[in-house]
Parts: C-alpha cells; structure tokens; sequence
C-alpha cells in the first residue's frame, strides 16, 4: 500500500483542463456525461466496468497509475462493491472521487456509511437526498437535476415531429424490466402487505419511510429492506403513472415507451422509447406539454 500511495501522490487539479476517470458501462447518461466533460476541454479516460470487485480494483488502480488522474468520476458508485472495500481503498490512496446520483442511493450503496470518504463528493437527482446523505457522513454533497441532451442555440423544430403539434406527450418505460431485475420468490407477499397499506396511484416522497414501517420486521437487515424497496418503488412508480396517464382523454396524446404500455392503458398513440441524445429532446421542444411523472 506504502508503494501505491508513492504512485498516488502526485499533485491533482493544478490546470483547467482535468485528467478524469471515468467509470463507464454504456449507459446513455455516462456517454452524454463524458461528451459533455471533453467538450469543456477536459481529457476523459473512460474505464469500462467489471462486475467482478477484485478484478475491478485491480482494472482500476492499473489504470490510475499510468493516465494519474485528477479524479475518479462516474453514476451511482457504478464499478463500486456495496460492502465499500473499493471506496476505502481509493479515499487511502488520495484519489478524489465524483459520483452523480440519477436514483436513490439506497437501493444501491443501502446504508451508505462504508461509502462516506473525505475525498467523495456526490452529487444527486433529488433534493431531498442531499440532507439524507450529510446525515451518513458524506460531507460534500450537492443538488443536480437531469434534464434531455439539449445543444444550445440548436434548433429543435423539425418537419419529423409535426405530429407532436398542440399535443401532450409523455417519455418513459413501465419500470417492467427494474420489477424483475429485484424480484424474488417470497417479495409477492410481502407486496401485497404493502398495497394494503400504501395508496401507489399517488406520488410519495417518503415512500422508503412507509414501506420500512410497513415491513421493516420481515428483513434481518437494512440492505435486504433497501434491496425490497428498490423492487417496491418500481411497482410503485408504474402504478402511479399508469394511474394518471390512464386519465388523459385527449386524442392527441403521444407516449413513447417500452411495449408494457399497450397492456397497461388505453392510449392509441404509443411509441417506441426515444434516445436520450438525438430523440428526446425533439419530443420536448416540438409537444405543447411534456408531462414529467418521476419515480
């Protein structure tokens, strides 16, 4: 360790244009993150993920030593072990790391405190985190929303979108496929027991509170509670927006989604998902109102 720290000591954020790590597994967040890095004229190393903790760590000090980053960047603690083995070793060395938030920290670093590092920052989607996350001794924390890939001063009129003229839209899958990544044999009955006690057609910001009262009982641990949420919230969301997009009577109604949607409500106009970069904000810019139904 006395070696790598040798190797780590170099001096870090001496010039404007940074040498960023960047933790990436294709998600369209991290490509748009990553362009959006090197357009500010910052030199960007991405550094594909491995599931395997070991061999990430491995992957991920090898590459430090010969690119000497000025930080570590990426989205949800991705290429990070839950128990926090990756992150003490990282905040030994001196690396300063940079983590934005796009879902609730809890159903992916659960109780979060193995993760808590002077050197970490974390930035987050929402702003009722910011609080929850200083209370688990994270120190620099701080509130950013996501929005569409916009290119300002672009033009986002366009004769392909005409259809969308005077009409509402909404953007957005079924959480169908979230559902079954988190399902397990015995979470059917304990769904029920939180239906009977939880309304999800309406939205609830404490909703990981509720569901701890709920059944807080049944889990031998926190990180099994947060791991059943996780699935929870998925269910939740989907009735919720299944809920209010199933009131919309107007003909001109536009959803793009993942095909569950056809089973779910009764809308003529469904579309495939759009992509985040080239797609999305055309249906922005070109419908009279976008509706946002957030998880």
């Amino acid at each position: 360790m006395n070696k790598l720290k040798t190797y780590f000591s170099y001096k870090k954020f001496q010039t404007e244009s940074l040498k960023i790590l960047y933790l990436n597994d294709d998600y369209f967040l991290q490509q748009a993150s990553i362009k959006a890095l090197k357009d500010l004229g910052h030199e960007v190393q991405p550094l594909q993920l491995v599931r395997d903790p070991s061999q990430m760590l491995e992957t991920l000090l090898k590459t430090c030593v010969v690119f000497k980053p000025d930080c570590l960047m990426g989205i949800n603690h991705g290429g990070y072990d839950p128990e926090g083995k990756i992150a003490s070793i990282v905040d030994d060395l001196g690396l300063p790391v940079v983590f934005w938030y796009l879902d609730d920290f809890r159903f992916i670093i659960f109780n979060g405190k193995h993760h808590a590092n002077e050197n970490t920052a974390i930035f987050t989607f929402e702003n009722k985190h910011v609080s929850l996350l200083k209370s688990l001794g994270f120190e620099h924390v701080f509130y950013l929303p996501s929005a569409a890939s916009v290119i300002p001063g672009k033009n986002y009129k366009h004769n392909k979108y005409n259809y969308l003229k005077n009409s509402i839209s909404f953007v957005g899958n079924t959480f169908d496929d979230t559902k079954t990544l988190r399902q397990k044999p015995y979470y059917k009955q304990l769904l029920q027991k939180v239906k009977n006690e939880i309304d999800f057609s309406v939205l609830h910001h404490n909703l990981v509170n509720r569901i701890e009262n709920v059944v807080k009982n049944d889990f031998d641990s926190m990180d099994d509670l947060y791991h059943f949420s996780g699935f929870i919230i998925a269910e939740a969301t989907q009735k919720y927006r299944q809920h209010v997009l199933g009131q919309i009577k107007d003909k001109n109604f536009h959803l793009f989604g993942d095909q569950k949607w056809k089973k779910l409500v009764k809308v003529s106009n469904i579309h495939p998902p759009t992509r985040y970069e080239t797609e999305t904000p055309f249906v922005y810019h070109n419908s009279q109102v976008n509706l946002n139904l957030s998880s």
